[in-house]
């Protein structure tokens, strides 16, 4: 059996699969399927500083190879998350790794600040994909991107991944601005804009009228966004978008990423994780790679 051991940075990772914001909830909604110490890492839903309600329903749509959701940034806020919810996942066996989001720049300071007094996390996973109070990407603008990460290694000295915006027009300016500011790494792609009508009803299906397309479908445009940035920048790249079963995280980690995140495939199989871990042993083992490290970023 191949070594599966990865190094993202300083953070040393048991094996590259690690679940995407939101697909394990609190770190807890999938234990009843499998233990998260089979798990790379997770990381958890994004939590702002102050509680959020989130979109209007419904907030879930079919879509052509995938699904649309518009959540929103529904969670209880970061004092609850950090004095309830996180000091039951100490001792789980996995990298925890919190998502923090914000309706402003200040706001990711405030709510990294509280983190850092959890103990047991491994990392911060910023979610530069959200919106800000006028309905812009905080991951769209390098300079903004700046700014945020830097902010936030003042006052906590976890490791930082910065997980990059669609809506960015020059992935590797923002990537290249966070790296400046002190990222330990960037995940790519968050789920893309998309949307589906009613024709019936003469509307749109969802509550808020779009949301975010994720899964099979995206999966193409995302690894070759993941194979551009990891060919050109310095900090290692997380890559994610449609990984569904082993080949998929293969690709994508020939493709240049150190590590790789599920998300919208835990939907569908709450089992989708071990059974990603299994196929991605089986290749190796069949191809005879002693280490997982040995294909990552062989596509030149």
């Amino acid at each position: 059996m191949a070594n599966l051991q990865v190094k993202i940075g300083e953070l040393e990772l048991k094996n590259p699969l690690i679940t995407a914001a939101g697909a394990v909830g609190d770190g807890l909604a999938l234990s009843d399927y499998y233990p998260p110490a089979q798990l790379g890492g997770m990381v958890l839903r994004s939590v702002t500083f102050e509680p959020q309600c989130g979109y209007p329903a419904p907030r879930v749509a079919e879509a052509t190879g995938g699904m649309l959701t518009s959540i929103g940034l529904e969670n209880r806020g970061a004092e609850y998350v950090a004095s309830h919810e996180l000091p039951r996942l100490q001792g789980c066996g996995t990298a925890v790794i919190p998502s923090i989001a914000a309706l402003t720049e200040e706001e990711y300071q405030l709510t990294a600040a509280r983190f850092d007094k959890v103990a047991g996390l491994a990392a911060l996973e910023i979610n530069l994909a959200c919106a800000d109070e006028q309905g812009l990407d905080f991951g769209a603008d390098p300079a903004r991107v700046g700014r945020i990460i830097s902010s936030i290694k003042a006052v906590t000295g976890l490791p930082l991944i910065a997980k990059l915006s669609p809506a960015a027009q020059d992935q590797l300016k923002v990537a290249e601005a966070a790296a400046t500011a002190g990222a330990l790494a960037v995940s790519l792609t968050a789920p893309l804009p998309g949307m589906a009508i009613d024709i019936e009803k003469r509307q749109p299906i969802l509550g808020r009228g779009w949301g975010r397309l994720s899964g099979p479908a995206v999966k193409p445009l995302a690894l070759h966004m993941v194979h551009q940035l990891s060919k050109n920048l310095r900090l290692p790249v997380i890559g994610m978008g449609g990984i569904a079963c082993g080949t998929d995280a293969i690709e994508f980690m020939m493709a240049g990423a150190c590590a790789f995140q599920v998300g919208a495939a835990n939907v569908h199989d709450p089992l989708i994780a071990p059974r990603i871990l299994s196929e991605l042993n089986e290749w190796l083992d069949a191809h005879g790679v002693r280490n997982v490290n040995e294909i990552v970023g062989v596509i030149a």
